[in-house]
C-alpha cells in the first residue's frame, strides 16, 4: 500500500515537471519552444523591442546588426577552434616526444578514446555546428 501511494507521488511530481516545461516553453515564451534559448537574436530583438519601444524601422535595423554580429562571432568562433586545435597537437606531440614507446602507444589510444568521446559529444550537443578536433598525426 505504500508503494503504492510512492508511486501516485511520483507521478503527479513528473507530470508537474512536465507540466511546467510545457507552460514555460509553449505558453510563457513569446517565440515558442524553439526560440527558448538565453541567446536567440530574435528573443533579444523582442526584448529590445519591448523595453525600448523599438519602431519597425528600427527593428529591422537592429535585426540586421544582430545577424552580422552572429555571423562574425561564428567566424572567431571557428578560427579560435581551429587555433585551440593546433595548440593541443603541438602538446600532444611534445608529450609524445618524452614518452617510451610502450607508453607512445598507449598515450595514443588514450588520445583516440578522447577525441571519439568528445566527437560524439559535439554531434549530440551541436548538431554539426562544430568540427571535431583533427586527429593528431604520428
Amino acid at each position: 500500500m505504500k508503494w503504492k501511494a510512492l508511486m501516485v507521488l511520483l507521478v503527479v511530481f513528473l507530470l508537474g515537471i512536465g507540466g511546467g516545461i510545457v507552460v514555460d516553453r509553449v505558453i510563457l515564451s513569446p517565440f515558442g519552444p524553439v526560440a527558448h534559448t538565453r541567446r536567440s537574436p530574435e528573443r533579444l530583438l523582442y526584448r529590445l523591442t519591448r523595453t525600448l519601444d523599438l519602431s519597425a524601422a528600427q527593428q529591422g535595423d537592429v535585426r540586421r546588426i544582430l545577424k552580422a554580429t552572429r555571423a562574425e562571432l561564428g567566424t572567431l568562433r571557428r578560427n579560435m577552434r581551429q587555433e585551440v586545435h593546433a595548440v593541443l597537437a603541438s602538446s600532444e606531440r611534445q608529450i609524445i616526444e618524452v614518452l617510451k614507446p610502450d607508453q607512445r602507444d598507449a598515450f595514443r589510444t588514450l588520445m583516440a578514446e578522447h577525441r571519439a568521446r568528445r566527437h560524439r559529444w559535439f554531434r549530440r550537443h551541436h548538431q554539426d555546428k562544430f568540427s571535431p578536433p583533427p586527429a593528431l598525426q604520428n
